[in-house]
């Protein structure tokens, strides 16, 4: 097996849409001799531990809700090319991802890291949870097994 390393955040849309592309690759290619392997990068190195409103930041990131409005519709629209719908009006927080970091090291550990990883995305970008909460975490830690 070659290890395929992948610098990824959890609440990067893009690094989902990615996910989502290179999951259906891999699958298409059934014996293939990669291991993803996930590695922290923390797109908001910067974010307070409670995170902070989803829109304030998202506003002040891309210079207005104008622009804002313009980069989710890019995001959107190669989102459903991939398949994918974002629970946009779900995602109320945009939270620190450094305990879902840790939490996707240790998941490496236990041999679980690409359950973990599915479950962020999913609960963040479907469900709309905060996995910056340590009581989501060790939710999903849980239902990863």
């Amino acid at each position: 097996m070659l290890s395929l390393d992948i610098l990824s955040d959890p609440i990067c849309p893009w690094c989902l849409i990615g996910k989502t592309l290179l999951d259906r690759a891999l699958a298409e290619r059934p014996g293939h001799p990669f291991r993803p392997v996930w590695h922290p990068f923390q797109l908001n190195p910067d974010m307070p531990a409670g995170g902070m409103d989803r829109r304030a930041y998202l506003e002040a990131k891309f210079g207005g809700k104008a622009e804002a409005a313009k980069v989710h519709a890019r995001i959107d629209a190669a989102a459903r090319a991939a398949g994918l719908t974002l629970n946009r009006a779900a995602m109320a927080r945009t939270p620190s991802t450094l305990d879902a970091h840790r939490l996707i090291h240790w998941a490496g550990i236990e041999g679980r890291q690409g359950a973990v990883v599915d479950a962020l995305f999913a609960a963040y970008f479907q469900e709309g949870r905060d996995i910056g909460d340590r009581d989501v975490l060790s939710d999903l830690a849980d239902g990863a097994g």
